[in-house]
């Protein structure tokens, strides 16, 4: 497509799909601005026609007699006589006349053509992959505008004070592998939490050697806190207080896309003492209601006889604390504020925002949740296992319950308004 410019009068050549952007401003070569839309477009010339070979000429030995033959006239709801012309005359009538079953037609006029010179190549009309330019197909690019799509080589960059700026429509550009990083992380957004079931399972295991010293950490401070006589507190401290900053930090990691395990920082003990308590928070906020349903109608005693009210509410603060723990735990990984964890308003924001996905996280948690102790009592019956294999166990489903919630939460992270 090609436009003039007020000012100087000069042409200036802008790709077709440009039009869709009346407001867009194309610079002139003079330097003054031009408004697409505004602008005064030149018509575009045809296509050149092949050149015709030109037929020889016959010349007649003898003068013939020049054929009549009936025309054809096209009316409607009434017949005319046909009118006797000539052969030539009949030809041509035919050619231009439009009839019922063929429309009017002319030869579009020659287009002179300079010897020697190439004709002109159209540009493609198909979309062209981001990966290439799209002005050069066959450049590979180097910079994509994520809102229109479209990639763009060094050649045809363009910078607004050090910032690169889509040419199409205005918009910021990324760099080619930025982008492609971008596009991987919203297909692994659009799986099913099911499909990452292999991510769950294999993710506390992605670093083995990490996995192991965190299990004998964690086991040595908990044979200490279980047997010791002095120093309890510390060893539950340094026990479940890195167990649980490990979970918290999973989550907050794994719900910005990175599944790379790596180590929380530990600069006092502080560090220690927030997690452990925003892990006792997440506990009362989800089983208060039910302990206190059961304690407070009596239910645990044997010679109690509550009324089914009693069982009611006691089964619906059960059914709470099964279905809010998840959220809990997300809640205070996200804000790491006793008094946000404490808030079940931010809990039922965090199941209405995530959808589906929650109650697929919910399944999987509760899975892992009740595997554990499960497997740790059975451990117990045997007390050598107990203290070999119980802190394996234990730190296993940790992180596997950090990576399962880190996951529902990056899945839906546009929900959340996070970047």
């Amino acid at each position: 497509m090609t436009i003039l410019c007020p000012a100087c009068g000069g042409s200036i050549q802008v790709p077709d799909y440009w039009a869709a952007k009346p407001a867009l401003r194309v610079k002139c070569k003079c330097g003054s601005a031009v408004m697409l839309g505004a602008a005064q477009r030149l018509p575009a010339s045809p296509p050149p026609l092949p050149a015709s070979t030109p037929a020889a000429a016959v010349v007649p030995t003898a003068p013939v007699p020049t054929p009549t033959a009936p025309v054809p006239v096209a009316s409607v709801g009434t017949q005319t006589a046909p009118v006797p012309v000539s052969a030539a005359a009949a030809l041509a009538a035919v050619e231009t006349t439009a009839t019922p079953t063929r429309p009017r037609w002319a030869a579009p006029a020659p287009v002179p053509q300079t010897a020697g010179a190439a004709p002109a190549i159209p540009p493609p009309t198909y979309r062209v992959h981001w990966r290439r330019c799209a002005s050069h197909s066959s450049t590979p690019s180097t910079t994509v505008c994520p809102t229109c799509t479209l990639g763009y080589c060094q050649d045809c960059e363009k910078r607004v004070q050090n910032v690169m700026i889509c040419p199409a429509c205005s918009h910021r550009c990324i760099t080619a592998d930025d982008y492609a990083n971008l596009e991987d992380l919203e297909r692994r957004r659009a799986r099913s939490l099911l499909d990452d079931l292999g991510t769950i399972v294999g993710y506390p295991l992605r670093d083995p050697l990490g996995f192991i010293v965190l299990a004998v950490f964690i086991g040595l401070f908990g044979f200490a806190a279980e047997f010791a006589a002095f120093g309890r507190g510390f060893a539950i401290l340094f026990s479940d207080g890195v167990l649980y900053s490990y979970a918290f930090y999973v989550v907050s990691r794994v719900s910005d896309g990175d599944l790379r395990p790596v180590m929380p920082d530990f600069s006092d003990l502080s560090d220690l003492v927030r997690p452990l308590s925003l892990a006792f928070m997440t506990w009362v906020v989800s089983w208060a209601p039910f302990m206190a349903a059961v304690f407070g109608f009596g239910l645990t005693k044997p010679d109690a006889d509550p009324q089914p009210l009693a069982w009611l509410l006691a089964g619906l603060a059960g059914l709470w604390g099964v279905i809010y723990m998840p959220a809990a735990v997300i809640v205070a990984a996200a804000t790491d504020r006793i008094g946000s964890t404490l808030n079940p308003a931010l809990g039922i924001f965090a199941i209405r925002r995530m959808g589906v996905v929650y109650w697929q996280a919910l399944v999987i948690f509760t899975a892992i949740a009740v595997a554990g102790p499960l497997i740790g009592y059975v451990l117990g019956l045997m007390a050598p296992l107990k203290f070999l294999f119980g802190p394996l166990v234990k730190t296993y489903s940790a992180l596997a319950i950090g990576c399962t919630l880190g996951l529902a939460v990056f899945k839906r992270a546009p929900r959340f308004e996070l970047s």
